[in-house]
Formats: structure tokens, sequence, C-alpha cells
């Protein structure tokens, strides 16, 4: 009778001590979870510049060129980062297009600034005769610790007196995810 209820005894442990470690299990992942949604990583695009970058040929003008800081804001670094963008004319800049490659970073740590270039391959001279809106935008993807995808977007509007980038005012183009 002693020996069944030892058995009894030892299974309800196995079993308390089972639940426990499924218990513990799920805690650690929370907690996992709760600190990477706390500490991931934010970049942000915090100015842009309008810049003339020369041709170095004497028949061509400089074209026009934008210079971007980011910085990234959030408590994590940011993985394998890629900056896509691009200086286009367009009406309609469309939805999820993919814009040219510019720039990858492997890592930009939490507070770091990250900073870049976009060409065109139009003068300011071209781009007033047409006179059709200018728009820099692209984007910039990143993974956290997580290793769940991020994205940035940006949308810029050229304005001529002076030549300067404005804000587009582009909702579809200017987020944070």
């Amino acid at each position: 009778m002693a020996t069944i209820v030892v058995a009894f005894f030892t299974g309800t442990l196995y079993w308390a001590t089972t639940e426990q470690g499924r218990l513990t299990e799920q805690s650690i992942k929370l907690a996992r979870d709760e600190f990477n949604a706390t500490y991931r990583p934010e970049i942000i695009v915090h100015a842009i510049q309008y810049i003339d970058v020369p041709t170095g040929s004497g028949d061509i003008l400089d074209v026009v060129g934008a210079s971007l800081v980011c910085f990234n804001k959030g408590g994590g670094a940011a993985k394998s980062v890629e900056v896509r963008g691009e200086i286009i004319i367009a009406d309609d800049l469309g939805i999820d297009i993919q814009r040219h490659l510019i720039e990858t970073v492997e890592n930009v740590p939490s507070g770091t600034k990250l900073r870049f270039a976009i060409v065109s391959r139009r003068s300011l001279t071209d781009m007033m005769v047409a006179g059709k809106p200018y728009f820099c935008v692209g984007t910039i993807a990143y993974l956290d610790s997580a290793e769940v995808r991020r994205e940035t977007g940006f949308c810029f509007r050229l304005a001529y007196q002076p030549p300067r980038w404005e804000g587009s005012g582009s909702q579809e183009h200017v987020y944070a995810y």
C-alpha cells in the first residue's frame, strides 16, 4: 500500500515539475518578447539637404542630389540595414515600389547617425524646365534583435527658390513600421 502511495506521489511530483518547466519557458519567452519590443531599433529621417553633385564634365551641369541624415533613436541596434531611394519626376509615385539600392550597413547601434546621399541624373535646370514635381523617395529597411523586419519610408518634394527638399505630405510614403 505504501509503495502505491509513493508511486502516486512521484507521478504527481513529475507532473507538477513538468508543468512548472513549461510555465517557466513561457515566462522567459514573454520576458524576451517584452525586452525586444521595448529595446527595438527605430531609424528616423532627421534631416535632408539639397546638394549639387559635380559630374566631372565641363559640358554637363551639376546634377541634383539629396543628403539625408538619419538616427537610430530606438533602444537596440538595427542590423542588416538596407537603404533604397531615388530622385524621380512623377505625377504619381505609386505605392510599394522597390527603389534602387543606395547603401547597406551591417549594424547601426542605438543613438548612432546614418548618413547617405541620393543622386539624380538630371541638373536643376532640366528639372525646372520639365515643370513637373521632383521627389526624393525611398525606404530604410532593417532587422531588430529578434530578426523582425522594420521599415522607415521617406518622401520629399523639390522646391526651386532656393533649391531645397520639403516634406511631400505623402502618407503612403512617409511611415515607420
